[in-house]
């Protein structure tokens, strides 16, 4: 499993989450990508919305395609 940990948005006192996370079966990404990810913990730092952007783009291949 690959565990994604997001850093919420929209954050205040009574409202928002601090984190979001999911875990995704390691067979649904890419070889390239595990490649890179590796067996340990690893942090990445992207502008605010390209990681939106990148999991729209590689959601298909993780998740398939809608019908």
């Amino acid at each position: 499993m690959v565990a994604i940990k997001i850093l919420g948005a929209k954050l205040r006192k009574t409202t928002g989450q601090e984190w979001r996370g999911m875990l995704i079966p390691a067979e649904r990404f890419p070889d390239w990508f595990l490649q890179d990810l590796g067996r340990e913990q690893k942090t990445y730092s992207a502008p605010r919305g390209a990681m939106s952007i990148y999991f729209k783009r590689l959601s298909s291949r993780v998740f398939g395609r809608r019908q």
